[in-house]
């Protein structure tokens, strides 16, 4: 690994993103069903009422048909909203209450009155790449951290295999996932419980 951790996270977050743009459309999606799979059937899921689920994007593992799939059977389904350079988390009642922010991510429009919850049962993180110690590389923004930071939960990383790193420079803001679900199913994280 380099000296500067930050030219480190960049040159491994442009090789991740190379690795998840190598998979066709078809492919994406098919692995993505997978991972939806893996997680409807697990207890991660199954055991949780107020989850909070990134609205995918870009690439990223779908999560749209877990959303609708939240959302019919009533449990609290809450997504992200980006409000400056914070990201805070807003009940969604139906899909199509998504609308393209400036930045092009889907998300609910600016006007709802609930409150976020400090916990979740179930928290979705969108990664481009990943470690078996439960570090994670996102867009390099820092909102998700800052989010994570405020709020518990299980916090469970989806992501294709293609985009696994043998290991990640960490900062001491940097918060650690408790497991990456991929099509190969759940991997625990060295940090924890995520069952």
């Amino acid at each position: 690994m380099s000296d500067n951790p930050k030219k480190e996270k960049a040159r491994l977050r442009r090789l991740a993103e190379r690795r998840r743009a190598g998979l066709t459309a078809s492919e994406a999606l098919a692995l993505s069903r997978r991972i939806q799979a893996h997680l409807l059937a697990s207890p991660l899921w199954t055991g949780s009422r107020r989850i909070h689920c990134y609205v995918s994007c870009g690439g990223e593992v779908d999560t749209l048909e877990l959303i609708q799939h939240g959302l019919t059977q009533d449990r609290e389904v809450w997504v992200p909203r980006l409000e400056g350079r914070e990201m805070r988390s807003v009940r969604l009642r139906k899909l199509s209450d998504l609308v393209p922010s400036k930045l092009g991510i889907p998300e609910p429009p600016g006007d709802s009155e609930t409150p976020e919850p400090t916990e979740f049962d179930l928290i979705l993180v969108p990664c481009i790449a990943f470690d078996t110690q439960g570090h994670r590389l996102g867009r390099g923004w820092g909102c998700y951290d800052r989010f994570l930071a405020r709020h518990g939960g299980r916090r469970i990383g989806l992501a294709f295999a293609c985009q696994i790193a043998s290991a990640l420079p960490a900062a001491d803001h940097d918060v650690r996932l408790d497991g990456i679900m991929s099509e190969s199913g759940l991997t625990l994280c060295a940090t924890g419980s995520a069952s």
